[in-house]
């Protein structure tokens, strides 16, 4: 046997360098022979590899033979007994009787003692080769069984007919007598021929033209007569025989292409452009999904690379010469290639320097993608950061296209491990150029990300194999991030590695820009994870076997085939939908009386008559996590001038919530006729528009066949230079128009790499008839926004209406803010991206401190709308001028929007949470561009042209778009609470909020555990977010307060030691934590004086201690403690008061806080001195604190002047408890933005004078009462009534504004000093108020040109 290893050893290597040889020739060869003699010799080569004998002439010292035995001469040895003890293993024993025994082989002896059966290393060598070879020609011969085995159910004999009379007639023309039986086999995807003794012809289907036909017989008998099929056998032979040797596959995958590559030359010949075209459309559309053959039938099968060269070929003319002279110098090589090789020793060095360690650093990220294979970095497994060790097991050139943004010409990659300790071992391929090998530079090449658990989280052993888990961590824990997947993270904590959930980490900013510069170039990760590539694919297999199960239902499969699927993605552990689909049971309604009464409760409410109606579809379901509580969902498809309507109900069909989609376009009244009609049909618009989505029926066309039409109608519009490889199939949807009974699909192709929003170019196929139409590829989704705003645009009065179109374009990001007011740039609503283009609606200055990294000695604001061209909230706000650029002024979008894709599947939503209602659902990869990003969303365009919003964590975003969204951010990195849209709600909910909080009990330091649940309740009544804990109030089955916090209390002081010296208070929550309310803790805090750490201890709802924590100690006091003088002399100072002392609650003989705001209130009254008026003022905060160092107790109130702007001065007054001693701040500056006693005396005198409020008095009479303030116009300037029209034709075009509106309203006059007109429109409960008009229009008083308009519903 060491003989065959050594005869094999020789005939892989002479092989290997046939091989290598023909690989180096291969190009010079294509120029000077023609593929069929190529294909020779790589058969020639296979050949070599077949034939294990060569001749050793002569012997050179390269490998080595084994010694030959020498069995003529007799055997004599004779071993000590202890030389034969010392060879024996340590367990066997020779017995002292036992004679030495010498032996020959003419007289044998008796049969000598020998040890146990013992495989020497040769025969393990050999053992693991005949493994290998056996386990290789099994798979291929049982995978090619199995393939015959699962078509042989499906075949479908065609005897007679045009298929057979096409075939008959190229198998005369060929010279091909035999019989070759000819099959429709629905479950092959494109023609195949198999068989060795008998073959047969196999096709997918029948709908082929007569071109077609005659080009895919004429490619499959040629490789009958070429016997091909005995070739792919034989090759299979050779492939078991050399498994080992990676050149062998290599060889077997080129001898595989170029036998395509000269069966092409032998199909085209002489044949002119567009019979080589014909032939390349039929070559692809065989390809779209060609997935089914194996290794042992011809196909047209081919890798992405491969199709692309033989494309190539096809389309050039022939070229080259046959010639048998390069097969006979490969045959004569292959012989002769075994003279120079000799003697070895066995055991060859292995490859030198593996493994090898090594860290992550990539030239061109932060990270590094981690593959399953050499290929698809575009779309890793995970990323792993710039710094992670790893150990490099192997190199090996790419599998596949190599990433070009690498611009490594090696294409070679390693195999690396992640070392793991306890947890699963993480390996895969990594670009060789992203390794950076420690003995030559040691020095690790970046930190590693960092960040803090965001709540209590188990650290799992792997990324979901299994449930094990290596620890528990508390909130705040510090962790090091090594690498990010599909749903975990990887990490390092307090020394132990593992994985966490994706939304568990917070990392801090300057880690969070590693991550996002550390993600895929495409921005999305693989469905498969590290470790579940086998787990991952038996998934899709069973669920693409469920999914073929459906049913013959019209509009959705049976719910037994969609609970299989959730079913399935339960076992799993993947997600199918947002839903748990189930089967009713014997308790549940019968699905036929769901389906009745749902679509008759539908009917009833939303007054549906049969016209109306398209289908109805049921689904039956519970949400994740409540498997009890289950649900039927009844939807009515309807048809035009309707829209769908869904209702809910519960298992026993009592409806639960109802919902109306918005109405399809409605048909005209008076239908068109027939001729119009027809000429309709001849545009593409017609089949564009949005009818009701259907599904084939008996006897339509079905998908394959009408994208087969389709992609031939685009290589006709693309005309000559079409490669069906640059482009993609956008979407292939089925629809159907009732009011013609026109069936039709319609397929939208784009370019590849091409940005969201490019040209599509669309092919409408109608069903059965197979009639096309197709767009002009040229105009389509051209600036598709244009034509509305610019109708927009043109429709305002004057010069304005040419300024009002605009873009972002901020001078020092790469995004400006949106904010509610013109104010608080810092902290906006939102954010949106240089190139968002946007109506200005008004200008106006600054309301507060304007930014000063914006350096714009203006401080202008712009009032603005964001553009969009669909169905969704209006965007509204203030952003500052200078980050505006007029259109007007520069036409070109100043920047390119950023785009990602979907990390999963999402509900594109109308709104940011002000209502439930849902645009569209789209997949996962589905394309996205960037509008904007906010506290809770993204505003963004799908490819469709649809807006609307998603959650932040929807949104992948490749390393260049990261960087812009990151650019983007806002000065301080957060975001208002107030998103766009929500400004009066919030205010409703904050309003809400402070009521709550200021009803606090009489305890020490905590509000009730019942105002606390009020909160938690309000909060998510409102979709907010209180605390990251759910509050509560305890129940019978849960431990009494008191006696929790006598327990926290004691188990506390016990474990740090505290006595009451330690202590300022205690307070006590109950709660749950998110997502999980069925499980109730208490928390003791117990908060400490200066120099010692609060401290807490968490328990479940009986009482049983689970967790406990310790803070940092807080600043210590002074040794020495301020004198009694210096303490009285601070005290005169409300700065004093207004510190962050820690807040407490009075207690009993505490002065109460009516008690305290009375004294307040009076020290108001006092400060501001005449003419002061309670009614003006609001109180904004009233607490309470104490001083334990100073054993002082204070109420603290802060007063603010109605209509006040956030975060303008306030008036505070301290009033000490009990004593009830006042300290104020100085009121100087409070009195400036109050009437003065005189001036408001006066007012209210004409007023009841004139008897008009202020805000009804005339121009002349608001400029008599305050010159300061108001003046007339002068010559030059615009009249009252000029100044009105102006100001009503403006509004009735910018905010739609009716004459029913303007009937409703009383209009004010001012003209102010600074030569503006002030026209406020006012309601009858704003006539009593100047300061709230419904609407102020401010106009320049010389030429009317609109300044500003101050809106009261948008508080702008």
């Amino acid at each position: 046997m060491e003989g065959f290893l050594f005869t094999l050893l020789v005939c892989t290597l002479s092989g290997s360098l046939a091989v290598l040889a023909l690989m180096m020739l291969e190009k010079p060869l294509a120029r000077r022979y023609a593929p069929g003699t190529r294909y020779a010799l790589w058969l020639a080569v296979l050949a070599g590899f077949l034939i294990l004998w060569r001749p050793l002439v002569f012997r050179l010292p390269l490998i080595a033979a084994p010694e030959r035995l020498e069995t003529t001469a007799p055997i004599q040895r004779e071993l000590p007994r202890e030389e034969m003890s010392r060879r024996m293993p340590e367990a066997i024993t020779i017995p002292a009787e036992m004679p030495v025994v010498s032996q020959t082989r003419e007289e044998p002896a008796a049969a000598p003692w020998r040890p146990a059966l013992r495989l020497t290393p040769m025969d393990i060598m050999l053992l693991a080769y005949l493994c290998g070879a056996l386990g290789v020609l099994l798979y291929t011969w049982l995978s090619h069984a199995r393939f015959l085995k699962t078509i042989r159910p499906w075949l479908q004999p065609v005897r007679e007919g045009p298929l057979m009379d096409i075939l008959r007639e190229k198998k005369q023309e060929m010279g091909i007598a035999a019989p070759i039986p000819l099959y429709l086999c629905p479950r092959v995807d494109s023609p195949v021929l198999v068989g060795l003794k008998n073959p047969r012809l196999l096709l997918p289907g029948s709908l082929y033209s007569r071109e077609e036909l005659l080009l895919i017989y004429h490619h499959e008998l040629i490789h009958y007569k070429r016997k091909d099929i005995l070739v792919k056998h034989l090759s299979a032979l050779a492939l078991a025989l050399h498994w080992f040797n990676p050149l062998i596959w290599l060889a077997a995958r080129r001898a595989n292409y170029v036998c395509e590559v000269s069966c092409d030359a032998l199909v085209v010949g002489q044949q002119g452009l567009a019979e080589r075209a014909q032939y390349s459309y039929t070559i692809l559309n065989g390809l779209e999904k060609a997935r089914q053959g194996t290794a042992l039938s011809t196909g047209f099968t081919g890798g992405k690379n491969d199709m692309k060269n033989r494309i190539a070929a096809i389309m050039q003319r022939p070229g080259g010469k046959r010639s048998l002279l390069p097969v006979l110098m490969m045959g004569l090589m292959l012989l002769l290639s075994g003279f120079t090789l000799a003697e070895t020793a066995p055991g060859a060095a292995p490859q030198k320097g593996f493994p090898r360690e090594a860290y992550i650093h990539s030239p061109i990220a932060a990270s590094a993608g981690l593959c399953e294979i050499s290929d698809d970095y575009e779309i890793p497994a995970a990323v792993y950061y710039n710094g992670v060790k790893v150990q490099v097991m192997e190199i090996e050139k790419s599998r596949g296209g190599y990433p070009e943004s690498l611009s490594d010409p090696t294409q070679m990659w390693g195999r690396v491990n992640i070392d793991m300790g306890e947890g699963m071992e993480i390996s895969g391929w990594v670009p060789q150029i992203c390794l950076q090998y420690t003995e030559d530079s040691p020095e690790t090449p970046a930190q590693l990300p960092t960040g803090t658990l965001v709540r209590d989280e188990k650290l799992m052993r792997d990324n979901g194999l299994t449930d094990a888990v290596l620890g528990d961590y508390p909130k705040g824990t510090p962790v090091t991030l090594l690498g990010t997947m599909k749903r975990y993270h990887h990490v390092l904590v307090e020394g132990q590695l593992g994985f966490i959930p994706l939304d568990s980490l917070q990392a801090d900013a300057d880690s969070q820009a590693v991550v996002d510069k550390g993600q895929p170039e495409w921005n999305m990760f693989g469905d498969t994870m590290p470790g579940h590539y086998e787990r991952y694919l038996e998934y899709q297999n069973k669920m693409t076997e469920i999914m073929g199960l459906t049913d013959d239902e019209t509009v959705n499969p049976s719910l037994e085939n969609m609970a299989a699927r959730s079913q399935l993605a339960l076992d799993f552990g993947y997600e199918y939908m947002d839903v748990i689909n189930a089967v009713p049971g014997e308790e549940d309604m019968a699905r036929d009386e769901a389906a009745a009464l749902g679509e008759s409760l539908v009917r009833e409410k939303y007054g549906y008559q049969d016209a109306d109606v398209q289908g109805v579809s049921v689904s039956f379901y519970y949400q994740p996590g409540a498997p009890e509580k289950r649900y039927w969902k009844v939807i009515v498809h309807a048809a035009n001038g309707k829209g769908n309507a869904s209702v809910e109900m519960d298992q026993q069909g009592n409806p639960l919530t109802y919902f109306q989609g918005e109405a399809f376009p409605p048909s005209k009244e008076a239908p068109p006729s027939a001729e119009e009609i027809a000429r309709q049909q001849e545009d593409i618009s017609y089949y564009t528009e949005h009818f009701y989505p259907s599904y084939p029926k008996e006897g339509d066309m079905d998908r394959e066949q009408a994208l087969t039409l389709a992609w031939q109608r685009l290589g006709e519009a693309a005309a000559e230079g079409f490669s069906r490889s640059e482009y993609l199939v956008h979407r292939m949807t089925f629809h159907h128009h009732n009011r013609d009974n026109l069936s039709w699909w319609l397929a939208a192709f784009k370019l590849k790499g091409q940005e969201p929003g490019g040209e599509l170019f669309f092919v409408a196929v109608t069903s059965p008839e197979g009639n096309i139409i197709s767009s002009d590829a040229s105009y389509f989704l051209r600036n598709k926004g244009d034509a509305g705003t610019q109708q927009r645009a043109e429709g305002l009065p004057g010069e304005y209406g040419q300024r009002s179109l605009a873009y972002i374009h901020s001078p020092i990001a790469a995004s400006a803010g949106l904010c509610e007011i013109a104010d608080d740039y810092e902290v906006p609503a939102a954010v949106y991206y240089n190139g968002v283009r946007v109506l200005v609606l008004a200008e106006g200055e600054s309301l507060g401190a304007y930014p000063e990294s914006l350096s714009d000695p203006t401080e202008m604001w712009g009032q603005v709308v964001i553009e969009t061209e669909s169905a969704g909230m209006e965007v509204a706000g203030w952003v500052p001028l200078i980050c505006l650029q007029y259109v007007g002024e520069d036409p070109a979008p100043p920047a390119a929007l950023p785009v990602g894709t979907l990390a999963y599947q999402a509900e594109l939503r109308k709104d940011t949470g002000l209502s439930e209602e849902i645009l569209g659902t789209y997949p996962k990869g589905a394309s996205l561009t960037l509008l904007g990003t906010m506290k809770d969303y993204h505003h963004v365009v799908a490819a469709d042209g649809q807006a609307g919003f998603i959650p932040l964590d929807a949104l992948q975003l490749d390393p260049r778009n990261s960087d812009i969204v990151a650019q983007g951010q806002p000065e301080q990195g957060v975001y208002s609470s107030v998103m766009p849209g929500h400004f009066e709600r919030y205010r409703e909910y904050e309003e809400k909020m402070a009521q709550i909080m200021g009803m606090t009990d009489g305890e020490s330091m905590n509000p009730s555990l019942e105002n606390l649940a009020a909160r938690s309740q309000l909060a998510k009544e409102y979709g907010y977010e209180y605390a990251d804990l759910i509050y509560l109030v305890p129940g019978e089955g849960d431990m009494a307060r008191e006696e929790v916090m006598q327990l926290g209390d004691k188990l506390l002081r016990d474990k740090y030691g505290y006595t009451d010296q330690d202590i300022r208070g205690i307070s006590l929550r109950f709660y749950h934590k998110k997502g999980d309310p069925d499980t109730r803790y208490w928390g003791v805090t117990l908060y400490a004086e200066r120099g010692k750490g609060n401290v807490n201890v968490e328990m479940d709802n009986k009482g049983n201690p689970l967790t406990y924590h310790q803070g940092k100690p807080l600043p210590s006091s002074g040794e020495a403690p301020l004198s009694a003088e210096e303490i009285q002399e601070q005290q005169k100072h409300i700065d004093y008061y207004i510190d962050y002392y820690y807040p407490s609650y009075p207690k009993e003989g505490d002065m109460d806080r009516e008690q305290a705001l009375t004294l307040a209130w009076q020290r108001l009254g006092a400060a501001a001195a005449e003419g002061f008026s309670r009614s003006e003022y609001l109180v904004q905060s009233m607490t309470f604190h104490r001083h334990n160092r100073d054993n002082l107790s204070w109420w603290l109130a802060a007063f603010i002047l109605k209509g006040q702007e956030p975060g303008g001065e306030l008036f505070f007054v301290a009033v000490t408890s009990p004593e009830g001693n006042i300290i104020s701040s100085d009121a100087a500056w409070y009195r400036e933005y109050s009437l003065d006693a005189r001036k408001l005396s006066l007012r209210n005198q004409l007023e009841e004078e004139l008897g008009r409020p202020l805000a009804l008095w005339t121009a002349e009479e608001k400029a008599a009462f305050d010159p300061q303030i108001y003046s007339l116009p002068g010559k030059g300037d615009i009249s009252q009534e000029e100044a009105l029209e102006k100001a009503l034709d403006y509004l009735k075009t910018v905010y739609a504004v009716t004459q029913e509106d303007i009937d409703g309203w009383t209009p004010g006059y001012s003209y102010l000093k600074e030569g503006h007109w002030y026209i406020d429109f006012l309601t009858p409960e704003s006539v009593e108020d100047i300061t709230y008009p419904h609407y102020t229009v401010v106009l320049h008083g010389t030429d009317g040109y609109i300044v500003n308009v101050f809106d009261l519903n948008t508080n702008g």
